[in-house]
């Protein structure tokens, strides 16, 4: 629970207004610059959690998803430095999932697996993903 004011209480659920009045305000922004102020709201809001539907139903998210394949080569880009759970807005945009079962649940090997994949794809130059 976030503090409003003395004596008031809120939960982040009740911040998505405010959030998707900000995300809106993003629309003038370039990609790049949308994706990164994005991803950096989605991090601070998303809080302490392990559940991946929790992550993945934040506003900002689905804001990342809404931008379609232009937000791949950021989320690829965001991978490579600092491994994170973008593998359903990556499967969600891109229809594929290049992750094999053996590595589901392996955050590094996941990581590779889709880095290896923007490698081949166009979407990255170079990948430390061997």
């Amino acid at each position: 629970m976030l503090p409003i004011n003395e004596g008031t209480w809120m939960t982040r659920e009740t911040r998505i207004p405010e959030r998707v009045a900000a995300i809106q305000s993003l629309e003038a922004a370039s990609a790049g610059e949308r994706f990164r102020r994005l991803a950096a709201a989605w991090r601070e809001n998303r809080g302490p959690t392990s559940s991946l539907t929790e992550m993945a139903t934040q506003p900002e998210y689905q804001h990342i998803i809404g931008m379609g394949r232009d937000a791949v080569p950021f989320l690829l880009q965001e991978l490579q430095k600092q491994p994170d759970h973008w593998f359903w807005a990556l499967v969600a945009i891109t229809g594929e999932d290049p992750v094999p079962p053996e590595h589901k649940g392996r955050l590094s090997e996941m990581t590779k697996d889709w880095l290896r994949w923007g490698k081949e794809h166009g979407y990255l130059e170079e990948v430390n993903a061997t």
